[in-house]
């Protein structure tokens, strides 16, 4: 049958013709190709698998692939060819036929390098995205701490406040407003501001109409809670609550609110208001972070404007304290000067002649008016070294001539004493400083060294110390207790000692610290019961000018 033989022939050289068509387009791709029966043994694989798998293809013949292959299917796998670097694959597979049998042809792409570009990309934005986490949490720092540092720059409270809001529409919100509780009166608007300075009539009309608030408006609800509220994008719902008039809807439209925060006030549980920010920009919604940083903001100026508030009550309270001081030494000062001058009429003998039993008396009442003066002196002066605003006046003072004009004050009551009084200072020793105050100081040093010491000494000693002097008053007296020490500056405290010393306010040292402290100086004192004691000053130069 010659014809059935040639044609078979014909098949034969076609299908040779075929294969090597195959073959040198698989040969020359550059992707692996491997071919799998359907039982996945290798029936082909050109030569670029080498690469791949780093052994001869011819090795991979009859063997499992080792992977299960799906037509249709793509996916990458990770291959470890030997003593080679790891590599990433893709592998798609599609069904065909192989010598007249179903068979898998995969695919093998190497995307090793497309994986690395991939992985640094990644790399690279999550460095990206690391350092942006970075630079946000730097700027609420810098934030906070811009803020503190705002809120602790005045005792004010309505500094506080309005300092508080310019710091909010310059960097959070594009509007803010701040509700105030003042001595348990009303909830009143106390101040708003916006970051667009045209829209400053709309706020002067807001603050312009009368605050009338509902209970179940939210600000109250804030107030009566303490919880804060976030309201991340405005509603017509929210601006009914809001202002529930059309006017006054009108007036929250025309300052673009899209979103609001209100942040309660609190600071030692006392609720002090309500700070509402708000955001004009829909496609700037307050979020979570915007949340955080505005409550924590709120809890610091809380605590700025009730530390304001606390000062105001204290100035308040050493206001009328002095006010008193200062009446009733008045009151007191207009009989005593009466009870003087007629014991000074009695002394010169303008009422007749009086025996000597009566001239002891005459001198006792008149010590008695002196002493009763100089408490009142001292009452006066310590509520003029407590006060605020006291004017200095500085002028240069020789220290040898005050502390000689402090001898000469002194030196009566420590003779009466039997004590020696020893004043150590070079003539060329200048202070500039408030003469009047400076030679306070010592007076109140020397005759409290005086009044404690039964026997032995009192001694003075000055001395430069580049611009400051230091002046050092010490003793040979009793001493004080060392649990005592912290306490002898302490206003009308007096120490329960064994010697009698009932002529004394307890206001001596506390008027010496507070004027030390006025002229900028510093005072430390060193003692021992039985030891005597050494109270040191140092004093700097004053400003001409300085209060």
């Amino acid at each position: 049958m010659p014809e059935l033989e040639e044609m078979l022939a014909l098949r034969t050289r076609e299908r040779d013709a075929c294969w090597v068509r195959f073959h040198s387009l698989v040969e020359g791709h550059g992707d692996g190709i491997v071919v799998l029966d359907y039982s996945g043994i290798v029936r082909f694989a050109n030569s670029a698998v080498s690469k791949l798998f780093g052994i001869r293809p011819e090795a991979l013949l009859g063997e499992h692939f080792g992977f299960p292959v799906m037509a249709g299917e793509t996916t990458e796998i990770d291959v470890v060819p030997r003593a080679l670097a790891p590599t990433v694959v893709e592998m798609r597979v599609v069904a065909a036929e192989w010598e007249g049998e179903l068979a898998y042809i995969v695919i093998l792409r190497d995307i090793t390098d497309r994986k690395r570009a991939e992985e640094r990309e990644r790399h690279v934005l999550q460095a990206q995205a690391e350092r942006a986490a970075a630079e946000e949490a730097a700027r609420r720092f810098r934030f906070l701490a811009d803020a503190g540092s705002l809120l602790a720059s005045s005792l004010d409270v309505h500094s506080t406040l309005a300092a508080l809001l310019r710091l909010t529409v310059a960097r959070i919100a594009d509007w803010a407003d701040v509700y105030v509780v003042e001595n348990g009166g009303p909830l009143r608007r106390l101040d708003m501001a916006h970051k667009d300075p045209a829209l400053a009539g709309v706020l002067e009309s807001i603050k312009a109409n009368p605050l009338e608030l509902s209970d179940t408006h939210p600000i109250r609800q804030v107030l009566r809670t303490g919880e804060p509220l976030l309201i991340p994008r405005v509603e017509e719902g929210h601006l009914a609550e809001l202002a529930p008039d059309p006017a006054g809807r009108r007036l929250l439209t025309a300052l673009g609110l899209c979103s609001y925060m209100l942040l309660p006030l609190r600071a030692r549980d006392r609720q002090l208001g309500v700070l509402a920010l708000a955001s004009a920009r829909r496609d700037h919604p307050f979020s979570e972070d915007d949340f955080f940083i505005a409550s924590t903001l709120a809890s610091r100026a809380a605590l700025a404007i009730d530390n304001a508030r606390l000062f105001e009550e204290a100035n308040a309270a050493n206001r009328a304290k002095s006010e008193l001081i200062a009446v009733v030494s008045h009151d007191l000062r207009t009989p005593l000067n009466s009870i003087i001058g007629y014991t000074d009429l009695f002394e010169v003998g303008a009422a007749g002649e009086v025996g000597s039993q009566g001239r002891d008396w005459i001198r006792r009442i008149r010590r008695a008016a002196d002493h009763q003066i100089h408490l009142i002196d001292q009452l006066l002066l310590f509520a003029r070294a407590g006060g605020r605003g006291v004017e200095l006046n500085p002028a240069d003072i020789r220290v040898a001539q005050l502390l000689e004009d402090v001898r000469l004050l002194v030196e009566p009551l420590a003779d009466s004493n039997a004590l020696a009084l020893v004043v150590e200072c070079a003539p060329s020793v200048v202070l500039r400083s408030d003469p009047d105050l400076v030679c306070q100081i010592l007076i109140n040093l020397v005759t409290n060294a005086i009044k404690f010491t039964p026997s032995g000494s009192v001694r003075v000693a000055a001395r430069a110390s580049g611009d400051e002097v230091t002046v050092e008053v010490s003793d040979t007296g009793i001493g004080i207790a060392a649990d005592d020490l912290e306490r002898i500056f302490d206003p009308f405290w007096k120490e329960n000692k064994t010697m009698d010393v009932q002529n004394g306010t307890g206001l001596g040292l506390s008027i010496v610290k507070r004027l030390v402290t006025l002229l900028g100086g510093r005072i430390s004192v060193q003692s021992s019961p039985g030891q005597g004691s050494s109270f040191t000053v140092v004093l700097p130069p004053s400003a001409d000018g300085e209060s």
